[in-house]
């Protein structure tokens, strides 16, 4: 029966409308309740992610805090001058000690080193808890450790730790010079713990490094890094991880799973970091706005965010995330409930009919609505009263939105402290005076934390001193100024605590307005502490007490404040140093300019001077010249009344013939002058041809007679005696060809007029003791009586002393050669009155002799007259006894002409020989030589470049074109280069030189010669290689060859001394000419002509191992005049540079002789000896003989001075306004002093007296030509060098334009003009006193010979051709310029 009555309750309406009431109720409170889960659990998931993007910046901010802390301690021991010199004496002491590191870091000397210079450090060390502190030089070694474990001893680069971190942060700090941080790693000297290194260099007294200190991260500071902050949620977790993916924390993962870098934590997050931060140019350090939801280390879902934390280049990922089941718990909940509510709902709507229906759907959509308020943010609990599961329900919704808000409260809160830190910081950043950092901030925190009155106190001095206020008022009796303990304030910077004071009596300072005052109920005095000392204090009133989150925000910012005051402190006392600093350097200015002034004042008198001397000398000419008038008169007078008195006739007759003869004698001179002028072309090329010659063979023969010296010498003692015969044969035989080319190279100079002479006071004593070391033991080998007769003698004269030796050693060598038993002997004497002297023309008495006397075979009397012509000899026959060329008496007679005398011969067959050499006593340049050598000048000017640098190289390059290379030499060129050398093997440190020669086998030499002194070798065959190699290795010296090929040695010489990277770098020369005059006014330190002996090599390795073991170079400063002599004092003194002074010129050769220098700097007025003697006395001593002579004078030199000067001394200044920089340039490049370690000011002073366009910028320059065609070319080229352009159409309007512009600073002259040519402009110019000095270069289309020397007669300075070479104008333009 029961059955049936169910069956039809299920069927007709009755279940229809049940069905339609269930559908009805169901499907929406099913839609809303899934949509309302969903809203939800975004809602929560937005939560947790700003929750988790506020963890992750604190937690950021808390380690770089205490890694920076942990960086400042490492700055400040760096900085302390204690460990510094600790490791200087380590590191000497080491070096001194002959162990190796291990033992010497072991030994008891090393004990009681540490003991005497660590007591600082290690209190240090135990105060901070670092696990152990380092020491650790240049090369890598350990050589100091408090834990003394095993890194003590070893070496970092090279040892067994070489493949640590710590050993690569070492490298990398050393390379750098800053601070760095090694990473984590298990260190297997502290038994394979996780250990973290921090390295900074120290430095010495110049600032160079010397080293590292190194801290060793204890574990304590390794966790202090992460720090103690609170966990949050019970799955929440904060780890750091390294670019390795590998754990750097320990304990935020399961220990037994994760290990601090064992395993790599390999989630989608961390991959996400990774690829990120390699993506990136730079480091990223925004944390991640968007939480990711993913599968976490722990194969569980969670929700995490990432940031990047840089550590002085060490990078590492900090990862936040929380369980997502945590995280999404209350979702998770009301999803468990929204399923249990449809279930219960359809058993309802099962039993209940319509009104139950309705009683459940009412709070479904309260619910409903409630949630769309949690999505929108409103977090409102439900009021809806409901029974059963519905209330369950809606108890369940009120608890997740009271969790909600919780969780939103902690955010807030973090956030207001956040946001107040970030803008405390913005008012506390910048380069703020301490007043106003304290106003600012006792400002900003009175608003933020609600204060009614604020004060912030600064400690200076042992006083607490107000500095800033808010809101304050001073009353009678009130103190700004406390010392410790004294008041609230006094005491809490005493106890170093917080004090808090409430019920603050009513009479207590108020904050005041114009409506009344209030008075704090609380009043709260905080110290600010800065490496456990106080720094500064906050004093606050407020009329509520502060509650916990502000006081947790004050004591989070008191660090940071605390920081800030210290920095000012810091930059207010840097103010104060580098105000007195300037103050200084506004004095020395002041000075410096009174200096200059008094030098104008001394400049204007002595040209006042000189004009009147002008004047005087002028009158005296004209009166000069009058009575040359005079005589002429007289002289035509006599001669017109010799002629009156003949007859017509005779008279007539004598003028035809003597019209016919002048004619006749005018055609034979043009004639003789034309061939005159074809056998001086000839005799030039032949002399050029045999100087070119010369070289070529000298560059083989080099190599030979080094090679068979080696031979000959047999160190090895490999060879047999008769191998060693044959290369001294070898050598003997080399050695005669040398002595052959240098008598061919004497007579080439000769002819070709470039033997120049070098006088000098001669002592009778020492020619003597030179002449008997050279042939006395010549004579004891032929068993020949040999002696010097000096009776008679004057004890000095005057004449070039090379050249006086080379004719006596080709007379005494003929006479010791064509004797063979006799004597021979040399006389020195007076000239007796009555001497016949004809063909020099001397005056006996004025003279002395020199007579060579010989017992030998004599010369037959048809041959006197031929032996002193080139390659003549009495025994010229094929079957002749004697050897020899014929040229020594040719040179000698050439040489005895240059020299102002003349040789004399009695001989007679068989019995012997006597040739007398007459000379004067005093020797002086004569005239004519002068004139002479012009005219040779004159004749090559078509060759000759404006380029000195292209002149001097011109002869080599003049010998390859017309000759080519012998078969004997095998330049080395860039592209056949073949020569092994250790470029390679160069490491940082090591010794090297550059040799550039372009014969491989003497550069294999050098270079063999150079490896066995402890040099590496580079090697490079032309000039441009050598350029590229001194630029790219740095090498510490340079042997240059001259004739090279392409670019020759002077241009690599410019070019090695003009770039700043490689003017400090010392270079010898060794060339096949003779130039060292030439070559050490360019900076060189030495010059060798070849060929050259082995002893001569190893001097010339020696002299640039000399300047590069000695960092500190010696200046010695010769002037009278304190005043200027501590003006070049202070000019060119510095750190690398030690000067010595001497007043007079007895004090400077006292102590040359006493130490030695690598520069002199020397004035011509000193009060005991005249400059110019002194400086011939310096060049005798062979000590001395390239020490680097810089003159530095105010007195005007004349062309002969000059010409002394330019062959003693290196650099010639005189006193301008520009000098004192040109005096710091050339001290510079003769010092060899690297340019980039000079001051800041000296590489600006430099680098502007070197920059070729800055002489241009703003100068006038004056054109004169009628050519518009001209002048729009020039004044293009020079309008782009920023010069201003002055045009003038001729002479007169030249003449106008510097009337009007007197600041023209060159004048270009064109020569052929109409109304007034450049000729007479040039001298209308030179007659105006203020244009004396004016520089005029002349131009001229004609190009004919002789125009120069025209040019510069009439005036002009220097001279060139059209068409004009812009280049070559400008270069030419730059020279007179710059004087």
């Amino acid at each position: 029966m029961q059955h049936f009555r169910f069956n039809n309750f299920f069927s007709g309406l009755s279940r229809q409308v049940l069905v339609w009431f269930m559908l009805i109720a169901l499907v929406p409170i099913g839609v809303v309740s899934w949509v309302s889960f969903d809203r939800a659990q975004k809602a929560l998931f937005e939560v947790t992610e700003r929750y988790l993007v506020d963890v992750a910046v604190m937690q950021a901010q808390h380690i770089r805090s205490n890694f920076e802390r942990l960086i400042v301690d490492l700055n400040n021991e760096a900085e302390q001058e204690s460990n510094s010199h600790f490791l200087e004496l380590l590191v000497e002491d080491f070096r001194g000690s002959g162990q190796d590191v291990h033992a010497y870091t072991r030994s008891f000397r090393w004990a009681i080193l540490a003991d005497e210079h660590t007591a600082d450090l290690r209190t240090f060390w135990n105060a901070y808890g670092y696990h152990d502190i380092l020491m650790v030089d240049l090369e890598g070694n350990v050589l100091f450790s408090f834990s003394q474990e095993n890194d003590i001893g070893e070496n970092l680069l090279t040892g067994s730790l070489a493949n640590t971190r710590l050993a690569q942060a070492a490298e990398q700090a050393l390379e750098s010079g800053q601070t760095k941080f090694s990473d984590l790693e298990r260190y297997a000297a502290s038994g394979n713990q996780v250990a973290g290194f921090i390295l900074s260099p120290l430095l010495d007294s110049i600032g160079e490094k010397i080293g590292l200190i190194v801290f060793q991260l204890s574990g304590d500071q390794l966790r202090q890094l992460e720090g103690n902050a609170p966990r949050f949620g019970n799955t929440g977790r904060r780890y750091l991880i390294g670019e390795d993916l590998k754990l750097r924390t320990s304990g935020a993962l399961d220990e037994g799973r994760y290990s601090v870098l064992e395993n790599k934590v390999r989630t989608e997050n961390s991959q996400k970091w990774l690829k990120q931060h390699h993506n990136s140019k730079e480091v990223v350090h925004q944390i991640q706005q968007q939480a990711q939801l993913y599968q976490g280390p722990h194969g569980v879902p969670v929700v995490g965010v990432h940031t990047t934390l840089d550590f002085a280049d060490v990078h590492w990922g900090l990862i936040v995330e929380i369980d997502a089941a945590e995280a999404l718990a209350a979702s998770n909940e009301l999803g468990e409930l929204i399923i249990m509510l449809i279930a219960m709902t359809a058993v309802l709507v099962l039993l209940i009919a319509l009104p139950v229906t309705r009683s459940i759907v009412s709070p479904v959509v309260e619910i409903s609505r409630a949630l769309s308020l949690v999505g929108q943010g409103d977090l409102q609990q439900l009021q809806t009263r409901a029974k059963h599961e519905l209330g369950l329900l809606v108890h369940g919704f009120n608890e997740m939105i009271l969790n909600l808000q919780v969780s939103e409260q902690k955010s807030s809160n973090q956030y207001w402290k956040q946001e107040g830190a970030n803008q405390l910081m913005d008012k506390m950043q910048g380069d703020q005076a301490l007043t106003d950092l304290a106003r600012n901030t006792i400002t900003f925190l009175c608003h933020y934390l609600d204060a009614k009155i604020g004060a912030f106190y600064v400690v200076q001095g042992g006083h607490i001193k107000l500095s800033g206020s808010y809101a304050f008022r001073a009353r009678k009796g009130f103190h700004n100024d406390f010392i410790m303990g004294e008041g609230m304030v006094g005491q809490a910077a005493l106890e170093k605590q917080t004090l808090l004071f409430t019920d603050v009596p009513q009479d207590y300072f108020a904050a005041g307005s114009g409506l009344g005052e209030i008075v704090p109920d609380t009043i709260m005095v905080m110290p600010l502490l800065w490496n456990h000392k106080v720094v500064a204090l906050l004093e606050l009133g407020t009329m509520l007490q502060l509650n916990i989150l502000q006081e947790q925000f004050l004591e989070s910012m008191a660090p940071a404040i605390a920081v800030a005051v210290e920095t000012s402190l810091s930059r207010d006392r840097t103010q104060e140093l580098l105000l007195k600093t300037q103050e200084q350097s506004e004095k020395l200015q002041v000075r410096e300019e009174k200096l200059r002034e008094s030098n104008v004042s001394l400049e204007s008198q002595a040209q006042d001077l000189r004009h009147s001397e002008e004047r005087l000398r002028s009158s005296q000419v004209e009166l000069e010249e009058k009575n040359e008038k005079m005589q002429v008169q007289q002289e035509e007078l006599r001669v017109a009344n010799e002629d009156l008195e003949r007859k017509a006739g005779d008279l007539k007759q004598s003028r035809d013939q003597v019209g016919t003869k002048n004619r006749e004698l005018e055609y034979a001179q043009q004639k003789l002058e034309e061939r005159a002028m074809e056998l001086s072309a000839s005799s030039q090329y032949k002399s050029e041809f045999l100087a070119n010659m010369s070289h070529e063979l000298r560059t083989p023969l080099n190599s030979l007679l080094i090679l068979s010296r080696l031979l000959a010498d047999n160190k090895g003692g490999n060879l047999e005696a008769q191998q060693v015969e044959y290369a001294q044969t070898i050598y003997d035989s080399g050695s005669d060809l040398l002595n052959l080319i240098n008598d061919i190279l004497d007579l080439s100079k000769i002819e070709s007029g470039k033997m120049e002479l070098h006088i000098e006071t001669i002592q009778l004593k020492d020619f003597v003791a030179g002449v008997q070391r050279k042939f006395l033991p010549v004579a004891e080998n032929k068993q020949i009586h040999f002696e010097v007769d000096t009776e008679g003698a004057p004890q000095f004269w005057r004449s070039d002393m090379q050249k006086l030796e080379q004719v006596i050693k080709n007379l005494l060598s003929n006479a010791l050669k064509f004797t063979t038993e006799g004597r021979v002997q040399l006389r020195i004497s007076s000239v007796p009155a009555g001497q016949s002297l004809n063909a020099s023309g001397l005056v006996p008495e004025q003279a002395i002799a020199f007579s060579v006397i010989d017992s030998g075979i004599g010369i037959s009397a048809e041959k006197l007259g031929l032996i002193f012509d080139a390659f003549q000899q009495a025994d010229g026959s094929t079957s002749r006894k004697y050897g020899g060329t014929g040229l020594g008496l040719s040179i000698s007679r050439e040489l005895t002409l240059i020299l102002g005398g003349e040789i004399q011969i009695e001989s007679q067959e068989g019995e012997g020989s006597c040739f007398t050499l007459y000379l004067p006593r005093e020797l002086e340049q004569k005239e004519s030589m002068k004139e002479e050598a012009l005219k040779k000048e004159l004749m090559q000017e078509e060759r000759q470049s404006v380029d000195s640098a292209a002149s001097r190289g011109g002869v080599e390059k003049l010998g390859r074109a017309d000759v080519g290379i012998e078969a004997g030499v095998s330049p080395i060129t860039s592209a056949t280069f073949e020569l092994d050398d250790d470029r390679s093997k160069l490491s940082p440190g090591d010794r090297s030189v550059l040799i550039i020669e372009d014969d491989s086998r003497f550069a294999a030499i050098l270079a063999d010669i150079a490896r066995e002194r402890g040099f590496k070798v580079l090697i490079a065959g032309d000039g441009e290689s050598g350029l590229y190699l001194a630029d790219y290795y740095q090498p510490s010296g340079i042997v240059l060859d001259i004739g090279l090929p392409g670019m020759d040695g002077w241009q690599v010489m410019d070019r090695l001394k003009d770039e700043s990277n490689t003017r400090h770098i010392p270079v010898h020369f060794m060339s096949g000419n003779e130039q060292p005059e030439d070559a050490l006014k360019h900076g060189a330190v030495g010059f060798l002509t070849k060929p050259v002996s082995i002893e001569q090599i190893e001097s010339a390795l020696g002299r640039i191992e000399h300047i590069i073991d000695r960092p500190v170079k010696r200046l010695l400063l010769v002037e009278d005049n304190l005043t200027q002599l501590q003006s070049i004092r202070e000019l060119i003194g510095d750190d690398d540079v030690e000067t010595s002074s001497a007043q007079s010129g007895e004090e400077a050769l006292a102590l040359l002789k006493a130490d030695a220098f690598d520069c002199i700097v020397l004035d011509l007025g000193l009060p005991d000896i005249d400059g110019f003697e002194l400086l011939e006395t310096i060049r005798k001593q062979g000590n001395l003989e390239y020490i680097p002579v810089v003159i530095y004078t105010g007195r005007d030199l004349d062309a002969k001075e000059r010409a002394i000067l330019d062959r003693y001394a290196q650099s010639v200044i005189v006193k301008d306004v520009r000098s004192p920089e040109r005096l710091l340039d050339d001290t510079t490049l003769f010092l060899h002093r690297v340019e980039s370690k000079l001051s800041e000011e000296h590489q600006r002073t430099i680098r502007m007296l070197h920059d070729r366009e800055s002489l241009f910028e703003g100068r006038k320059v004056l054109v004169v030509d009628d050519d518009m065609r001209n002048v729009f070319a020039l004044s293009a080229a020079l309008q782009e060098k920023q010069m201003e352009v002055l045009v003038a159409n001729d002479g007169y309007e030249a003449l106008d334009q510097l009337e009007q512009h007197p600041d023209t600073a060159i004048v270009l002259m064109d020569i052929m003009m109409p109304v007034m040519d450049g000729y007479e402009a040039m001298q209308k110019i030179r007659e105006q006193t203020q244009f004396t000095a004016l520089p005029i270069v002349a131009l001229t289309a004609k190009a004919m010979k002789g125009d120069r020397k025209a040019c510069i007669e009439a005036g002009a300075n220097d001279y060139l051709a059209k068409p004009i070479e812009t280049e070559k104008m400008l270069s030419m333009m730059r020279v007179w310029l710059y004087r």
